[in-house]
This record gives structure tokens, sequence and C-alpha cells, in this order.
């Protein structure tokens, strides 16, 4: 329990002091490397001497908020924050520390533990979450569904609300953490990063570069049976470029354009698929390619520089809240061509 937390206690419940905080022998504590420490990096030994001079002038610890412990079945105490106050009293010869037992008498699960001990560390001045602390704790709880739970959010198997399910856990981490310093943004990003795993699963991803297995050009040649292996290249009187929802304009239109100038009966095709896919869902991966066929379209009367258009599969699962159909993973799709005229 950082300050904050101890004098918003304090304000909120009568008698806090007289009814929840106490003293507890150092013998009594029984330290679990795996869950009394929440900072990923271990203690702020480094401060350990500093609490120690201000334990020895300040032996009732009135300037101090309480340790927080969990008791066990056997009886003694898994400390759950204040490990720099219990390395402190033991270096200051004080074998008590002073703690609060109100979130025992609160039934925690793990989680809610968990999230006491992120609100606990996230201390307005002294010894803040550092950005790993805070990283560590939201991936740990995307991953492993609690922040589902706590939001009453299931994800959808294509992500389909996922950004409802990001904007509400930015919301909820930024009030946890409300000390950080970080804005939603930066807590948004840190879901987004978390989600990645699952949106593996879900979406294929590929390389703009290259031309081996799970590159774009890779792909593109072996679906298509061109003979070439690098972007921009001509073989069989085609090129390719490679557009990854970034760079149609000016890199792949650019390019295009200067190897007609250089080749007018080269065939110039362009394949097509989402790289940032932090989150995708199949509704935004299908709006994109709608979004780049326009683009191609609308150059191509006044221009005419491609000569077809070809969509990477992505999307390895149905969404059922868009009725969108997922993709076959092993065809490529031709989406603009004289083929299909």
């Amino acid at each position: 329990m950082n300050k904050e937390q101890y004098e918003e206690k304090k304000r909120l419940i009568p008698n806090f002091d007289e009814e929840y905080v106490t003293w507890l022998p150092l013998d009594k504590l029984d330290y679990d490397k795996e869950k009394s420490q929440f900072r990923v990096a271990g203690h702020k030994v480094d401060k350990v001497s500093k609490y120690a001079e201000k334990i020895k002038e300040d032996p009732n610890w009135s300037n101090m908020p309480p340790v927080t412990p969990k008791r066990k079945p056997n009886g003694t105490h898994e400390p759950k924050d204040g490990m720099t106050r219990i390395l402190g009293a033991a270096a200051a010869g004080q074998n008590k520390i002073k703690i609060q037992t109100w979130t025992d008498s609160q039934g925690f699960s793990e989680e809610e533990w968990s999230d006491f001990q992120a609100r606990a560390n996230d201390h307005p001045q002294a010894s803040p979450n550092t950005e790993e602390d805070i990283k560590h704790h939201i991936n740990r709880q995307v991953q492993e569904g609690h922040l589902a739970n706590k939001l009453g959010v299931t994800l959808e198997p294509d992500n389909s609300n996922a950004e409802e399910y990001i904007d509400e856990g930015a919301e909820h981490y930024k009030g946890l953490f409300k000390n950080s310093g970080k804005n939603i943004r930066w807590f948004k990003n840190v879901i987004k990063k978390a989600l990645g795993g699952r949106t593996s699963e879900a979406f294929e991803n590929y390389t703009k570069l290259g031309s081996g297995v799970g590159s774009a050009v890779g792909f593109y040649a072996e679906k298509t049976g061109w003979k070439g292996t690098k972007v921009g290249e001509v073989a069989d009187g085609r090129t390719v470029y490679i557009d990854n929802g970034k760079c149609f304009s000016p890199q792949a239109l650019g390019n295009a354009v200067t190897q007609l100038v250089k080749n007018k009966d080269v065939e110039v095709d362009l394949v097509f698929y989402v790289s940032s896919l932090a989150p995708a869902t199949n509704k935004r991966i299908v709006k994109a390619r709608e979004e780049l066929l326009k683009k191609v379209k609308d150059t191509n009367k006044r221009f005419s520089i491609f000569t077809r258009v070809y969509i990477l599969p992505q999307m390895k699962r149905d969404s059922k809240r868009n009725e969108i159909e997922k993709d076959d993973m092993s065809k490529i799709i031709l989406a603009f061509g004289p083929e299909l005229s």
C-alpha cells in the first residue's frame, strides 16, 4: 500500500487504522519470489538504506504507510507490497513491521492481488513502476485472459471486437497506473502488442522483401508461375511491386511508372496485403482491400499503370459478427486484371 492508497482508505473507511492496521513480527513473513515482488527488476535495494534511516528516526512509522501482506492458511504472511520497507526495517534492527489487513478482509483473487500490487507500486514520486513493470503486467493479463474477464469482453476469434477491448483496456490501465504519466495511446499500443500472439493465430502476415517462404514475392511467384525472384525484376514480360498497406504511393506507384518509362510493354502486377495487424479484423482487412482497388482503378482510368492486382490471403477465421468468410490460405486472390474482364 503506497501513501496515496493509505490516505484514500483512511478517508473512505472510518477508523481504518484502528480496524486494520497492526504490527507483525518479521519472522512471520513468508516471501514468495514469484508473487511477492511486482517489479520486473526485483527489489529497489538502492532505497533500503534510506528506509532504514527513516525507520531508525521514526520507529512507529508515523510518516510511512503500512506494508500489505496476504495471510496464508499456515498462519504466515506473504508480502504483497512494501518489500523495500521490510528490508529497511530489518536493516534498522527492527523485528516487526507495520501492516494493514484490509486487503485480507476483501477475499481478493490472484488477479485482484496483482492489480493491487500494480497500484501500490504506482508511487506519485519515489520508485514508481517502470515501463517494463507496466508492460509486463499488461502483457500477462492479456495473454492469460484476465483483462477480458475484468472487462467482461470476450474477444471474437477474428478480433472483430478488438477495438472495443483495446479502448476499454486502455482506460482501465490508465486508471490503475494513474501516476505513470502515460497517455491513453501508450496503453493502447501496449495492449495491441500484447495481442500479437493471438493475432498471428487469426491472420497471416508476410515480409515485403525477399523471395523465400513467407515473403509476398515468394507467394506471388509460387501461385502465379512468375519466374522472377525480387520486386521490380522483369521476367516473362512481367514485373511485380508490393503494397503492404502503407506504400501504394509513392513507392509502388512511383516504381511502376519508372519501370514503364524504361519498358512500356512490360506488364505490371501489384501484390497487396496488410502488414499492420495490431489489431487486425476481417472487416478492417476487407476495407483496406477495397480502398486499394479503388486507388488502382482511379489511377488506371488516367494512366493505365497496373495490369493486375493480386491479394495475399490473410484471414484464417470466419467473422460471424461481420459475416465475412475466411480466405483460402492456399490461394492468391486475383482482384483486378484482364482475366476478370
